[in-house]
């Protein structure tokens, strides 16, 4: 079994889909509880590069700021978490197609992110192809992030595929690393002619999604 494995921000969808979510849940609680919007976003921030995974670290800066938040409130912010990443999505033009592409050129597809569970599901769903992705691994599988191998190593478990047989495509560092410790080739997505300095360690590198998927699919087919 052939298969390729995605990145999902950055990759398919814009790295801004996720501030502008972040954005948009502060001034939701700075609405409704009066605290102030820029000071939770900071907060947030802090705990996020600390290891911390989103969900976690934006319920955390805002207990942090408004006490004695009851079980229904901490579910609700959780959910409007997922609500707003889904709403506020902004594919790549080329993502639908991409993934379409893929489904029929290779048959099999996984998404590997750092984002919860949750989130990836809501933001695949809102692009219209969740259901025809077989994997989604995130960090409440793997139990660590990126650039650890072990997504996607689990991503390949899942799928019943071999290293040799899988391509990854992702636009940063960190998808090269973690793809090629797990012995997997990697496609780099490199929009702009800013160096990234993991140029060399990518199998191949494409200027947009479509490419990176032609360049995908060769590899595996070149076999």
């Amino acid at each position: 079994m052939r298969a390729v494995i995605f990145d999902l921000f950055g990759t398919l969808v814009k790295q801004e889909s996720e501030r502008l979510a972040h954005e948009e849940l502060s001034e939701y609680l700075s609405k409704r509880y009066g605290i102030n919007k820029r000071v939770l976003l900071d907060l947030y921030s802090r705990y996020e590069s600390r290891g911390m995974l989103p969900k976690t670290a934006i319920l955390k800066a805002a207990q942090d700021l408004i006490p004695n938040l009851r079980d229904e409130e901490v579910k609700d912010i959780l959910r409007k978490h997922v609500e707003f990443h889904a709403a506020f999505t902004i594919p790549y033009e080329d993502a639908v197609k991409a993934v379409l592409l893929t489904k029929e050129k290779v048959g099999h597809i996984a998404v590997v992110t750092d984002a919860e569970r949750e989130v990836a599901e809501s933001v695949l769903a809102s692009l219209g192809v969740l259901a025809i992705v077989d994997v989604v691994v995130t960090p409440d599988d793997a139990g660590e992030r990126k650039p650890s191998p072990k997504p996607f190593l689990r991503a390949l478990e899942l799928l019943g595929t071999p290293p040799d047989r899988a391509v990854s495509i992702g636009d940063s560092c960190k998808d090269i690393e973690a793809s090629r410790s797990a012995g997997i080739r990697a496609v780099l997505v490199k929009r702009s002619a800013l160096k990234l300095g993991c140029e060399r360690e990518a199998s191949a590198v494409a200027s947009s999604l479509l490419e990176a998927v032609d360049q995908a699919v060769n590899l595996l087919l070149g076999q």
